[in-house]
């Protein structure tokens, strides 16, 4: 609406599965709160639009009429039924204090109509079907299949034509009317504008867009918009120069090409030649996703048209004409079958090839089809939503790109009637990327996770929500499960006890909101005010407080806070205070919370506070050495944890001492090892520590990764193993370990893990890959700190190199003045560099078998220690 109040909405729109394609919905512009479902219409509304005044809604129908709605009571006051097909366009017009509709439609009529005496009372009739219309205080613009924009005046008498070699669709007029834009929907692609007092005279043409351009306004009387090209990109820009202003763009692009070398898959984002052939620029690597724009040393295969004596070629036909609608198969040059194309398979073949015996072929709307030498469909490959412009393929490994800027891995070893991608995969133009199965479970680059997620559907009267997959992180971020998708086994097992419907029958996650909006403190500690609104019943817990990307405070619902009276706004919403301690200079405080499962995420808020304190004094160093050789559990027995253990802490004393004020040492070993006295000698450290301290934790025993929920566990003294659950029930868990570092104060913390799986877990052992390495990228999410762990992989970490782990004792030749730098300082990133680099090729040399480090390590490096 014109005073920006309200949102109306029609098209194609879902009711709890079934399609009523006629309703509106009426929403709050600035809050998103559907008000109101206007329901008369019985097909697709094609287009809306209120009134100058906002007393009026207008609305055009696939079902042949148009509709008037008051704004003030939402009800239905008129239907307009003289068209005899789709009404594509409507407006409404005031001309001496009456109202008149206008609308036009496939029937190639326009009509003006009196609302007040409720009939029409002009029309007028083109050679061509009608589907934009625009006005201004003067005249009415329209537009269609046609070359041209005819001008009327208010009676609907035509007083202009303007001719245009773009077929105009989407007009629009200035604020102050003298000036007409229009889109485009033919080459050239070009936004044309003409000058109302020149008699419509073409005054400047934008070309920055390189396709169909549907959707143009006016900013203002200076400056347009256009929305379309191959990205659907919005333009903002100066209507003197046709010089961009400002772009609105999506960070992904047309997969225009693809080609596939193993486990090695290329694309391109260039429309460079025709049938998929375009140039590809980039590959990815599936074993660990690195992206390479270095195409060298690849044989990236695309898809060929000719197998032995068979060949294949495309020709103009089918209902609508289009020139690659037929595709014939052909056999020692004569045509033995023919593939027609219509609506309901795709329009045309875009890209296609041989596999085996069988065709695919990629054409509109996600028709990706498999077809047999007879050219009868044999298959449908269900994943893309965009035309299929290009595909690759090597053995029985399928690639496919789209216009839905996706590229979907298929594994055709198997062929069934109907097929889901065994893999798909985005990447942005940053190269960020997110891949996922079709069960939902992913992997991601740091921000990739964003991209994709689930439209969460709740009823008919009321708007949906959007999640990113990142809000279910800790059940779906599963590396290992895209392994084993790659390799062709079975999710369902994972999916049957992991599943979307599942987490979101615990209701979903709370919004969350940090009131306090300080930009400066003098004071090391802030009062922060915190908002809670729990939604549709989802509840709460584990609300979560984050300093520079480092948990900080975790209020579980069970010591909640016993909120009282005055700290509750509403029904749904409430406050609570918490006082949280800043580090000197930029300070990022981030809130999240989770459903009352604790299962599904809420959005993370952020708030930057800068501390204008300064500490001249010398940090304190704090290390925390834990390692258990006897285990209560005989099988469990370790040699070298304890003399590990024991070790890391007088290194660290040995090369630490003049960078810290004071050095606080605290160990467990073995009986001591319990997950109670972990918790109690954590919170005695934190109620010590300072922001500006450093924190060192090592930790060395049994660890084991959860294969159902990919989660990492240490096991304490007194574990005993008895079935797969008894590893959840008394374990040392990743949320355990995030709740004991909420803890501690100091903001430069290292985590070091020198743990292994242990042989008598046989399902644990079972899995190899990457599970651990997904266990720990998911402990290192929990806490925020930085990791350095003994193996990357479900390995075991090696014992019994000259007294120690051989990780351990890696690390502490490093910390004894081996490790790298150019300078006195040892520290963490250095520290991570050495073991890296001499670990792996040291157990190569002893056992025949790379032990891997990994380290996650971000932000500021710091120093731990002097050579």
């Amino acid at each position: 609406s014109a005073n920006e109040e309200y949102l109306a909405v029609g098209g194609y729109l879902n009711s709890n599965g079934n399609y009523e394609y006629g309703n509106i919905r009426i929403y709050n512009f600035h809050t998103g709160k559907l008000l109101r479902v206007l329901k008369s219409h019985t097909n697709v509304v094609k287009d809306l639009s209120f009134s100058e005044d906002g007393k009026y809604l207008i609305s055009g129908s696939g079902d042949f009429t148009a509709k008037i709605w008051s704004i003030e009571t939402f009800k239905l006051i008129d239907t307009i039924k003289f068209h005899t097909k789709e009404v594509y366009a409507v407006k409404i017009i005031k001309k001496a204090n009456r109202y008149f509709a206008l609308t036009a439609g496939l029937d190639n009529k326009i009509a003006l109509y009196d609302m007040q005496t409720k009939r029409v009372i002009n029309s007028d009739k083109k050679s061509y079907k009608l589907h934009s219309l625009a006005v201004t205080k003067d005249h009415i613009a329209v537009s269609g299949f046609g070359d041209e924009i005819t001008i009327y005046n208010y009676s609907l008498n035509p007083i202009n034509t303007i001719y245009s070699k773009t077929k105009p669709w989407g007009l629009a007029y200035s604020p102050n009317g003298e000036l007409l834009i229009a889109g485009t929907s033919n080459h050239p692609y070009n936004v044309n504008i003409y000058s109302v007092k020149r008699d419509y005279e073409k005054i400047q043409s934008f070309q920055k867009h390189k396709n169909l351009t549907l959707a143009v306004a006016f900013l203002d009387n200076a400056t347009a918009i256009s929305g379309g090209g191959n990205n659907n990109e919005i333009y903002i820009w100066d209507i003197k120069r046709a010089k961009v202003k400002r772009e609105i763009k999506g960070v992904g692009e047309i997969v225009w090409s693809v080609g596939v070398d193993g486990d090695s898959i290329a694309w391109g984002n260039r429309w460079t030649a025709t049938k998929g052939k375009s140039r590809l620029q980039k590959y990815i690597d599936l074993t660990n996703f690195n992206i390479s724009n270095n195409l060298t040393n690849k044989n990236f295969k695309r898809v060929s048209t000719t197998n032995g004596a068979y060949s294949l070629s495309h020709r103009r036909g089918g209902d609508y004409g289009k020139k690659d609608a037929v595709l014939d198969i052909k056999k020692s040059g004569k045509t033995i079958a023919s593939i027609v194309k219509d609506g309901t398979n795709g329009y045309g073949h875009n890209c296609y090839g041989f596999y085996k015996n069988y065709i695919i072929s990629g054409g509109s709307n996600g028709h990706l089809k498999i077809y047999n030498l007879q050219g009868k469909e044999v298959a449908s490959l269900i994943g893309h939503t965009g035309d299929v412009w290009s595909i690759g393929l090597d053995g029985d490994r399928l690639i496919s790109g789209s216009s839905d800027q996706s590229i979907r891995i298929w594994d055709l070893s198997k062929i069934k009637s109907q097929m889901k991608p065994q893999l798909n995969l985005f990447v942005s133009k940053d190269s960020e990327w997110v891949a996922w199965t079709p069960e939902g479970f992913f992997a991601s680059s740091k921000n990739g996770a964003e991209y994709v997620g689930y439209h969460i559907n709740q009823g008919p009267n009321k708007e949906a929500r959007y999640l990113s997959v990142d809000r279910f992180y800790d059940s779906f971020y599963r590396p290992d499960l895209i392994a084993k998708a790659l390799s062709g086994k079975s999710l369902k097992s994972y999916a049957s006890s992991i599943n979307i419907d599942r987490l979101l029958s615990g209701g979903l996650a709370p919004s969350v909101d940090i009131v306090t909006k300080s930009k400066k403190s003098r004071d090391r500690d802030i009062d922060l005010e915190l908002r809670i609104c729990t939604i549709s019943g989802g509840g709460y817990d584990n609300l979560t407080l984050y300093l520079n990307g480092s948990v900080v405070d975790v209020m579980k619902k069970s010591r909640a806070l016993k909120l009282k009276k005055r700290d509750k706004i509403d029904r749904d919403c409430f406050t609570i205070n918490r006082l949280i301690s800043l580090q000197s200079g930029k300070n990022i405080i981030g809130f999240r919370a989770t459903n009352r499962d604790g299962n599904i995420e809420s959005n993370l808020d952020e708030i930057v506070v800068n501390y204008m304190g300064r500490s001249n004094k010398k940090p304190n160093l704090y290390i925390l050495a834990i390692g258990i050789d006897r285990y209560r559990d005989g099988d469990l027995w370790l040699k070298y944890s304890k003399a590990d253990a024991t070790s890391f802490i007088e290194a660290m004393g040995r090369v630490s001492g003049s960078l810290f004020n004071n050095i606080y040492r605290y160990k467990l070993l073995d009986r001591d090892v319990t997950k109670s006295k972990i918790f109690e000698i954590f919170k005695k450290i934190g109620d010590k520590t300072s922001r500006e301290d450093v924190f060192m934790f090592y930790m060395a025993g049994h660890g084991i990764t959860d294969p159902k929920t990919g989660s990492y566990f240490y096991l304490p003294v007194d574990f005993r193993y008895k079935n797969s659950d008894s590893i959840r029930e008394s374990g040392v868990s990743q949320d355990d370990f995030k709740l004991a570092f909420s803890n501690i104060q100091a903001m430069k913390s290292l985590f070091i893990l020198d743990t292994c799986n242990s042989g008598s877990f046989a399902e644990a052992m079972a899995s190899r890959g990457v599970l651990q390495k997904t266990a720990i990228e998911k402990l290192t999410r929990a806490t925020g700190r930085a990791t350095l762990v003994a193996s990357s992989k479900d390995q075991a970490a090696l014992e019994g190199y000259k007294g120690h782990g051989v990780f351990t004792y890696t690390l502490l030749e490093a910390l004894n003045g081996k490790g790298y730098g150019s300078d006195d300082k040892i520290t963490i990133k250095e520290l991570a560099a050495y073991i890296e680099d001499i670990l792996p090729e040291r157990t190569y040399k002893k056992w025949g078998y790379e032990q891997i480090p990994q380290s996650t390590i971000s932000g500021n490096d710091f120093p731990i220690g002097l050579r």
